[in-house]
């Protein structure tokens, strides 16, 4: 006797044959793949090509796909080391290194970028592991629209260290001592959560319409974050920048942002708008060579804090802008007890303080 039963596996109603004592059960049926999203592809040092192929990268991806990397992968003289020419690549590094080839001066043929897109593609990820020492830049994705990166660690590349093309996503990566810009974004793209230090140009570069919240840019060559028109940077943290701590285009929205002691190279400003349209909003900024700096006009300028900077406030005419409050010398007496009055002797919404 046999009667059968309604089972649900995996979201699917399946029927299923129960079979009464007595009676065997039939046998089963074929194995399926056992991957919720089917097999995965291996990239390892064994299966590239190697320094005895022609082609230009060690390994080529051209089928969609996930792929993995199963160790570390080694460079090789004038090569990439991944190259993506399909749409909808995924690859986990899996937490292993890929390290360039940097030939000591002076040999030449160093190798090339640690991954990069050949041709226009989209819908490339790429998460979990470093790169570090490649000739070009750590991973290059500047033809890769709608791609992102997240746990990336890019490290002492020839040029820079992370790009991504255009409604690219680049969250909780580092970039830290590459040759050029540590991470550049293309074209309304969202850059969250990065940490950019030590790079021989910009920490951060983003281009219009661009998302730029919650990173750090510490101690890189040029701008902490370079900023193209029409970008939201906010809750970012600029310091010690060879240039500016936030370089910003037109129409841009600069809110909350912390920039200190940029300039190094000798003129900096803490936050420095170079085209009109902008809104500077509640802004720290603190030890640089001009706090805020707004060279065009019809700027708004609101709110902000500016101490210990070579001049706080370099505004040009026809702005909008608060108040500007200079509370530097002021005697204000200890506090003690559980009221006190305001020292900042304004009551206005709008004010900015220099202190």
């Amino acid at each position: 006797m046999r009667t059968e039963r309604l089972i649900v596996s995996g979201g699917a109603l399946s029927v299923a044959a129960i079979c009464t004592a007595g009676e065997l059960a039939p046998p089963p049926g074929p194995v399926e793949p056992t991957g919720r999203f089917g097999p995965r592809i291996e990239i390892n040092q064994a299966n590239t090509p190697g320094d005895n192929d022609l082609t230009p990268s060690l390994y080529k991806i051209t089928e969609p796909g996930s792929y993995y990397l199963g160790g570390n992968v080694s460079g090789a003289a004038n090569k990439h080391g991944i190259e993506i020419a399909a749409d909808g690549v995924t690859i986990d590094l899996m937490g292993f290194e890929m390290r360039g080839f940097l030939p000591p001066p002076p040999l030449a043929g160093a190798s090339l970028d640690g991954i990069m897109a050949s041709v226009p593609v989209a819908n490339v990820h790429i998460y979990n592991g470093s790169l570090q020492t490649w000739g070009g830049s750590g991973i290059d994705l500047l033809s890769a629209e709608n791609s992102s990166l997240r746990n990336i660690r890019a490290s002492n590349n020839s040029d820079g260290g992370l790009r991504v093309g255009n409604g690219g996503v680049v969250i909780g990566c580092s970039a830290r001592d590459n040759g050029g810009i540590g991470i550049a974004a293309s074209v309304s793209s969202t850059v969250s959560n990065n940490v950019a230090v030590s790079n021989g140009s910009h920490g951060i570069q983003a281009w219009h319409g661009s998302v730029v919240s919650q990173n750090a840019a510490q101690s890189n060559g040029g701008d902490g974050f370079n900023l193209a028109a029409r970008t939201l940077i906010r809750h970012n943290t600029a310091s010690f920048s060879g240039g500016n701590g936030i370089s910003l285009s037109q129409g841009c929205l600069v809110l909350e942002n912390l920039c200190l002691l940029n300039g190094n190279n000798g003129d900096g400003a803490g936050i420095h708008s170079t085209n009109n349209r902008n809104r500077i909003d509640g802004n720290a900024v603190y030890g640089n060579d001009r706090g805020i700096d707004v060279d065009w006009n019809d700027s708004l300028i609101i709110r902000n804090t500016a101490t210990l900077n070579t001049i706080n406030y370099d505004i040009a005419a026809d702005n909008r802008f608060g108040p500007i409050v200079d509370l530097t010398g002021l005697v204000v007496p200890a506090v003690s007890g559980s009221s006190a009055p305001s020292s900042v002797v304004t009551s206005d919404p709008w004010a900015n303080f220099s202190y």
